[in-house]
């Protein structure tokens, strides 16, 4: 899956950069990427297992009609890291974090975008 996605990093570091080169003070579109864009588009890659669900844009509408039940997906996952987080510490480790990212944008796009 690491080799299957690799071009996509590529051409988001390649952005990333360009991003930086133009002005340093472009953080704000990092962060509309990061949040909006890389999320869905990473779930739709895990789902379909192709490189080109990587440069699937057009799936990024359903993030914008759906835009407040996106916006709780992603609350709803902070929500839960910090709760592994405190637990992580207390008691469940690292396993439970790893296999649960993400959860909440998944079941989003099992209801949107499929």
């Amino acid at each position: 899956m690491f080799l299957k996605a690799l071009p996509f990093v590529l051409v988001y570091m390649l952005f990333l950069g360009i991003l930086d080169t133009i002005n340093p003070w472009l953080g704000l579109i990092k962060i509309f990427t990061g949040l909006f864009v890389i999320p869905i588009l990473a779930i739709n890659f895990i789902n379909k297992e192709t490189v080109s669900s990587f440069f699937e844009f057009g799936i990024v509408k359903y993030v914008f009609t759906n835009l407040g039940d996106y916006i709780v997906a992603i609350l709803k996952e902070i929500l839960l890291q910090l709760i592994f987080f405190i637990m992580w510490i207390i008691l469940v480790s690292l396993p439970a974090g790893s296999f649960t990212r993400n959860i909440f944008l998944a079941d989003f796009y099992r209801r949107r975008v499929k």
